[in-house]
């Protein structure tokens, strides 16, 4: 069964590419964090809420992107995000970029998230937790 999808456009900005007019790829990283911050926004469960209201955290442990074509300054990209796999404590998005206007693929990116909490004293100190189920329920 597929479970929810988010979509958004970015405009490629001059600021965004190298000296050969492509995006620069860093940028691309980027978008992929904002894009999943943005899914669960849509959700119903920002991530910054469960930090605030739950004290869980959602790093990133893995990403892999795989480039398909580029984007030059004007375009306009589609990033279409899901979640792709839930574990017990951690959880993938996957997220395709395409062309607006060609539909033509751009890119495809994983990342893998692991729900963690932190001790109140120790930052740096990360203990893995299980997906809080109203977490799950908000993405079917």
């Amino acid at each position: 069964m597929p479970g929810r999808t988010n979509c958004r456009v970015i405009r490629i900005e001059f600021g965004n590419c190298d000296p050969a007019k492509i995006v620069y790829y860093p940028n691309y990283v980027a978008w992929i964090d904002q894009s999943t911050h943005h899914l669960f926004e849509a959700a119903g469960v920002p991530l910054r809420e469960l930090q605030t209201r739950l004290g869980l955290h959602a790093p990133i442990v893995d990403l892999s992107v795989k480039f398909l074509g580029p984007a030059a300054w004007g375009d306009l990209i589609e990033i279409e995000s899901s979640i792709g796999r839930w574990g017990s404590k951690s959880f993938d998005v996957v997220h395709h970029i395409s062309d607006v206007a060609t539909k033509a693929a751009i890119a495809e990116a994983r990342e893998t998230r692991v729900c963690v909490e932190t001790g109140p004293n120790e930052p740096k100190k990360l203990r893995a937790q299980a997906i809080p189920e109203a977490v799950r329920q908000a993405f079917v």
